[in-house]
């Protein structure tokens, strides 16, 4: 089935302009008797809209900020960069639907890929012509440039997210970035924590932070020891809990398929190498006065029924067992929820799939396994029509990837000396040619979901839209769940990153 789409890319500049300090007296009518008066002050925000010639979005893991590059016509922004203080940028990538559509209209949070400020800035003559290239990465970088002054403690006795929110508002200077701020969310079932309630290191004065640390790490270490995560989505710090892939979440799962709408492929995969091995977290409890432990997969996950022997989710041996201290915690339920964390965090090492798509839409199993033959139920009936927007794919997104080098409505409806006529016509060896033809109604293309760990979403003037896509054999929930809590009343976007330790 053929695809038509029409990819748009649109950015928004927020742009300080440098005023260089300068001062000069203005005349009687304007100065008013106030005398000299400062003009040279920097400038307070100018919006710009343009049409890149590229923009190229990486979307990451929770450690990292997300990243982003533009490159555009100079006459669209004609000023040096010297003359730039800051810029803020949003890059909005979308399906316009039509060839002349109302551009504005689709620039809106649903289609909005990063929300971030310029790191570098540079104005150039090339064979494209007159041109302006920037890059930088979104608002996770304000919390990473912060170095953490160590004589400043982390308050306890507080919910968890009024501690975030206080050392958001120091990291970033809130309201000096061309007049935002981040907010922190707490988004999850679960009662809230208090920070430092299961804790031993603290005291009334807060618990201590190492030299040498960022606010994202201070932030980042304190959510895990909570058995949380949280990462930046726009202009809010979402805290919200780790989870497995859930049935539901795997319904939910984008389909691609090699020979469908896939332009690459490429598959690799560590044989008998880096199994996840159990978790085991120690600590210290002051209320026991003694040691804790927590192991995840517990000793009753582990057991095989068949030759009894402790085996993990992905077959590892008995003796493989990762061993972690945890400081500060005093609780075995948390230090449950920590192992279970890290657990989920490593187990993803089998597998490596990359592939690269441009189409802006996944695929339906009804499109996939075609239709029911005379007399079923269709496809379609059982399995759902809605296909899902690819833009909004993200690290931490669930994902079924198959191969289908044959064409599957077609083999749905043959004999099986037709399947192998059909095949062996294909230049397949007999042995393969029988195999298939024998157990094709067997095969399941979408049977094992995958984890996204990158997506990186590039424009192109020329080539529109193309999704480079990570995955590995391990998945956790699409943040759908997440930023539907926010906001119930809309379309949530999807929010990004891997749950990397």
């Amino acid at each position: 089935m053929s695809e038509l789409y029409h990819p748009q890319c649109r950015v928004s500049l927020s742009i300080v302009f440098e005023g260089f300090g300068s001062t000069q007296p203005l005349g009687p009518a304007e100065a008013s008797g106030a005398g000299p008066k400062k003009v040279g002050q920097d400038s307070n925000p100018t919006i710009i809209r343009l049409l890149p010639r590229e923009a190229v979005v990486n979307l990451t893991g929770y450690k990292e900020a997300d990243t982003w590059s533009l490159t555009f016509d100079a006459k669209q922004l004609p000023i040096s960069p010297d003359l730039v203080r800051s810029m803020a940028v949003e890059i909005y990538m979308f399906d316009a639907g039509s060839v002349n559509p109302e551009i504005e209209h689709f620039a809106n949070e649903e289609h909005l890929m990063v929300l971030g400020l310029a790191d570098n800035m540079s104005m150039a003559y090339t064979a494209n012509g007159h041109e302006v290239t920037c890059d930088g990465r979104d608002y996770t970088s304000l919390l990473i440039d912060k170095h953490w002054d160590p004589t400043i403690r982390i308050p306890t006795g507080e919910k968890i997210s009024q501690v975030v929110q206080e050392i958001v508002d120091v990291a970033t200077q809130k309201n000096t970035h061309n007049g935002l701020s981040l907010t922190v969310e707490y988004v999850s079932d679960q009662p809230e924590p208090f920070v430092g309630v299961y804790t031993t290191k603290t005291n009334k004065k807060g618990k201590p932070v190492k030299s040498g640390e960022n606010a994202w790490d201070v932030i980042y270490k304190m959510v895990l020891t909570e058995g949380l995560i949280v990462f930046v989505r726009g202009l809010k710090v979402i805290i919200t809990d780790p989870q497995t892939l859930t049935l539901q979440n795997a319904n939910r799962a984008r389909k691609v398929v090699y020979g469908r709408n896939l332009s690459s492929l490429k598959v690799d995969r560590k044989l008998g190498k880096e199994k996840v091995p159990q978790i085991e977290v120690t600590g210290y409890s002051s209320r026991k006065r003694g040691g804790i432990v927590a192991r995840f997969p517990d000793s009753t996950d582990l057991k095989n029924k068949d030759n009894n022997k402790r085996l993990s989710g992905v077959g590892t041996k008995d003796e493989e067992i990762a061993k972690y201290v945890v400081h500060g915690v005093d609780d075995e339920a948390l230090l449950k929820k920590w192992a279970e964390s890290m657990y989920n965090s490593r187990a993803r090492a089998e597998a490596k799939i990359h592939f690269v798509t441009k189409s802006l839409k996944d695929l339906t199993l009804a499109a996939v396994l075609g239709p029911a033959p005379p007399g079923g139920a269709t496809a379609a009936g059982t399995l759902g029509t809605a296909a899902q927007d690819m833009l909004k794919l993200r690290a931490g997104d669930p994902i079924v990837i198959g191969f289908d080098p044959f064409n599957g409505a077609l083999m749905q409806t043959m004999t099986f000396e037709q399947r192998f006529a059909y095949l062996r016509a294909q230049g397949y060896s007999v042995a393969l040619s029988k195999l298939v033809a024998i157990e094709y109604n067997r095969i399941d293309q979408f049977k094992r979901p995958f984890y996204v760990r990158d997506v990186q979403v590039t424009w192109s003037f020329k080539e529109g839209i193309t999704l480079d896509v990570e995955a590995v054999n391990y998945a956790v929930p699409a943040r759908d769940d997440v930023t539907a809590k926010l906001n119930p009343t809309r379309v949530a976007t999807k929010v990004p990153k891997s749950t990397d330790p």
